[in-house]
């Protein structure tokens, strides 16, 4: 069956406020997840609505958040997402972000405690359509062997960027640090369809294309990817002063 992006996004949003959440906030939610569906990207889209309907059902949540914003100085910042929605949060970050950059030419905003945003892209093209350079990147829980290891250390921890261009044409890379990403491989799974080889290892280490057997993903290009995984996590995990690497909580 295929519905238009607009009734997919009804859907979800409906679906997500009769779990709980504010129909404001569900409607912010659907239309990332609507649009990274739209841009063909399944593993963050309509896929993720049954896990975030269960947690918002089942407290894990906040519905009525008290989101804050502190400046820390002239284009710095920290918001507090007081455990809301994730797509919320950093919707409503961006925003201040951008309203700080206007003012002085850059803001750099640290987002704490907030649930998984999805897709990175959909925030720094906000940037590039308000006419600035949108850079955004967060890390998550431990599913990335080290470059040589066994034990799961770091997340994906995706990275992505828009530039504006002449009229409505924007530059936007987008990427996690993996050679795969986990939505990716629950999408594989929902379907019983094997994924590329060099993406991830069973248990014992060994590479895998059952889905089924994955236990930890496989940084890109070795040593650089785990490395720049790396860098993410202290930037948007210790300079935040939230928890970094393998103390990072599962979603």
């Amino acid at each position: 069956m295929r519905v238009s992006k607009e009734k997919l996004k009804e859907l979800m949003a409906r679906k997500l406020h009769r779990a709980g959440l504010q129909r404001e906030h569900a409607d912010m939610v659907a239309d990332v997840l609507a649009y990274s569906d739209a841009r063909g990207l399944h593993s963050h889209g309509a896929m993720r609505v049954e896990y975030y309907a269960e947690r918002i059902a089942k407290g894990g949540t906040n519905c009525n958040p008290n989101l804050t914003f502190t400046k820390t100085g002239p284009c710095t910042g920290v918001y507090d997402g007081d455990n809301a929605a994730g797509h919320l949060v950093a919707i409503k970050a961006m925003q201040e972000a951008i309203a700080m950059a206007r003012e002085n030419g850059a803001a750099i905003v640290g987002v704490k405690r907030l649930g998984h945003s999805g897709d990175l892209s959909y925030y720094v093209r906000m940037a590039s359509s308000a006419g600035l350079i949108g850079i955004s990147m967060c890390q998550s829980d431990p599913m990335v062997v080290p470059f040589g290891g066994t034990e799961r250390y770091y997340g994906t921890n995706p990275i992505a960027f828009a530039i504006p261009g002449e009229g409505d044409d924007l530059v936007i890379f987008d990427m996690g640090t993996t050679v795969g990403v986990w939505g990716r491989i629950l999408h594989a799974r929902s379907r019983n369809e094997p994924i590329p080889a060099g993406w991830a290892v069973d248990e014992r280490g060994q590479e895998t294309t059952d889905p089924h057997k994955v236990h930890a993903l496989l940084p890109i290009a070795g040593a650089k990817g785990y490395g720049l995984g790396m860098v993410i996590d202290i930037l948007s995990g210790i300079l935040v002063g939230v928890p970094y690497g393998k103390h990072v909580s599962s979603m």
